[in-house]
């Protein structure tokens, strides 16, 4: 990880030179020509581009869900033999992909 500092820093000598060479050679070669790049799309992108991670946290599901609810599953899965994704999904907390 690098600083807020060093990130701006950076940033700041790409916009005067227009070059990812010489902001990395000017910076002392500190950081990649990708951690540049990086940097760079970061900041033409506004935050509400950026993909927001959305937590599920009610009564009936809880983002941390309760010991006792855990082992029910795993004795679904690991007792009665059903597929761990099948239950995932059943239950809610299956990853969408």
């Amino acid at each position: 990880m690098f600083s807020k500092d060093i990130r701006m820093r950076a940033l700041e000598v790409y916009s005067a030179t227009g070059s990812i060479s010489q902001t990395i050679q000017q910076m002392g070669n500190c950081f990649s020509r990708q951690t540049l790049y990086q940097w760079i799309a970061q900041q033409h992108s506004s935050p509400s581009q950026r993909k927001k991670k959305v937590l599920l946290n009610t009564a009936s599901h809880p983002a941390i869900p309760t010991a006792e609810f855990k082992l029910k599953v795993i004795k679904r899965c690991f007792e009665k033999g059903e597929m761990v994704k099948d239950v995932a999904k059943e239950i809610g907390y299956a990853r969408q992909v």
